[in-house]
């Protein structure tokens, strides 16, 4: 359930609400990457039962749900056009987490050269829960985002590479209009070049109608049967 106003971004897992709390940076351009958290409250009362350090879902702009979140360090300094410095002590880790308790289940520490594509949406996904991210290595890696699990991609494998969309909205008083997210897709390599092979997945890009596959690119709706 994310909030287009503020950026929060709630999910349910049973009895338990997940989501992103925090400060938001109204009139600030550089921000503290540290500042969210993740809490989990009581879908019943509404009571905290936990918190963890982190952003839920990346601030959900990957468009990909499940009890996973970003720990983020550092500073990051942004642009109304949506341009993001880091600062060279930035970090990510992708971590799960218990939705019931907050316990982290896995991590996974990720480069530096990708923290800015994971903010703003610009990433390749492999399905519906299967985010591919650069390893703190320098490998390409095929993250499970529900179970942790790591592959390297296949040779020749087809990702959706998703497109940062930039809009704006009519704000609350005090809060601004532009917002950005991954809602726009295109079939791409593991270095993101485009490709014309469609992945077989299709979530979360692909819509079903009439026989076809839809999806909203860069460029419009494109189709293909099947």
């Amino acid at each position: 359930m994310p909030d287009p106003d503020y950026g929060w971004d709630f999910d349910a897992f049973g009895a338990v609400e997940a989501g992103s709390v925090g400060r938001t940076p109204v009139g600030r351009s550089r921000v503290a990457l540290d500042t969210w958290k993740t809490v989990g409250l009581s879908g019943a009362t509404g009571k905290r039962l936990w918190s963890d350090r982190g952003a839920f879902e990346c601030f959900g702009a990957d468009g990909l749900p499940g009890p996973w979140l970003c720990r983020l360090t550092g500073t990051a300094t942004a642009t109304a056009s949506g341009k993001i410095t880091l600062s060279a002590d930035a970090t990510l880790t992708l971590e799960g987490f218990d939705p019931a308790t907050g316990a982290v289940r896995w991590r996974v520490p990720t480069g530096h050269d990708g923290i800015v594509a994971m903010l703003r949406g610009d990433v390749a996904v492999a399905g519906a829960n299967r985010l591919l991210v650069r390893s703190s290595r320098g490998r390409d890696l095929v993250v499970d985002l529900h179970s942790g699990a790591t592959s390297q991609p296949a040779p020749g494998q087809a990702f959706w590479c998703a497109h940062a969309n930039f809009f704006t909205i009519d704000p609350p008083l005090g809060v601004g209009a532009e917002r950005v997210g991954s809602s726009l897709y295109g079939p791409c390599d593991a270095a993101g070049h485009a490709v014309a092979a469609v992945p077989s997945t299709s979530a979360p890009a692909v819509v079903r109608a009439a026989g076809m596959r839809v999806w909203a690119s860069p460029s419009g709706l494109e189709a293909v049967r099947g």
